[in-house]
């Protein structure tokens, strides 16, 4: 079972909003870093090596992403290859479980889409010879919010009580020894689809008491914790780009795993079971 797999819930429309998103978190790493790109090289320090390895060292770590992790309200199908009458389309119930046929009642609320599949299986098991379990997600009631970066697990997280910026860090495993914690960027759609940007201080939370930098989070939020040091702000930025080119589907609100997994993990995809969420765009 694999836990790199990513969904995106976030309900931004359009391209232009996309563009918007993008160029923005843009402008604040190259404010915030307060880094250039290395200055004229002599011949022998700007050899194909030298370069490779620059690359190689300013890849943002922990690309990978942990799975979505379902909700209350959630909407969900599931299927057993071979076996249509165990087709159903499932909501979370306020218990945070579900109904399925010959097992019963199981817990969804909390875990994760590919765990809920492999709890499915295993229990299936017991009347099924190998079963071939197929989880969807259809519909997303449930309140989530993202953190990205310089984090130890990076991934999504059920808003399921008032949530601060430094408690998401805080859940995805905290910030890793290269993070810049006095620049954590908070974005957040506003009025008319336009996401608002903030740039807080975790830093000042902690020495000086300053709560007002530790925002609450709502649906939808992304918090992305940047880079201590970039030496190559263009080349860092444009891996982010390729995340959320992956994982964010403006125009149709379709997102595949597959997609997202193989860059998330530069090329490292794991077969068996395929999974896809559908996210109207209103």
């Amino acid at each position: 079972m694999t836990t790199t797999t990513t969904h995106s819930f976030l309900y931004y429309k359009g391209k232009d909003i996309a563009s918007v998103l993008l160029t923005s978190l843009f402008l604040l790493l190259i404010f915030f870093t307060g880094c250039s790109s290395p200055g004229i090289k002599t011949a022998a320090e700007n050899t194909e090596a030298q370069e490779d390895q620059n690359e190689e060292i300013e890849k943002p770590d922990n690309i990978q992403i942990s799975q979505f992790i379902i909700g209350i309200g959630d909407s969900i199908d599931i299927s057993v290859y071979r076996h249509d009458d165990l087709q159903r389309s499932v909501r979370v119930n306020n218990s945070g479980k579900i109904m399925f046929p010959l097992i019963g009642d199981v817990q969804a609320a909390g875990i994760g889409i590919f765990d809920l599949r492999e709890e499915l299986k295993e229990r299936l098991s017991y009347y099924i010879v190998d079963p071939q379990v197929m989880v969807n997600v259809t519909g997303i009631q449930s309140k989530k919010a993202i953190v990205l970066g310089e984090v130890n697990s990076p991934g999504f997280f059920v808003l399921d009580t008032d949530i601060s910026v430094i408690e998401a860090i805080s859940r995805a495993g905290g910030a890793t020894s290269n993070a810049k914690l006095g620049n954590v960027v908070l974005m957040r759609r506003a009025k008319e689809d336009k996401p608002k940007i903030y740039a807080l201080n975790m830093n000042d939370v902690w020495k000086k008491g300053d709560v007002s930098q530790n925002m609450m989070l709502e649906h939808g939020d992304v918090v992305f914790v940047p880079r201590m040091v970039i030496s190559n702000i263009a080349r860092y930025f444009s891996y982010f780009q390729q995340i959320f080119s992956a994982i964010i589907s403006f125009e149709s609100g379709v997102i595949l795993y597959p997609q997202a997994r193989d860059v998330l993990t530069h090329g490292e995809t794991e077969t068996g079971g395929g999974t896809t969420i559908n996210i109207p765009v209103n």
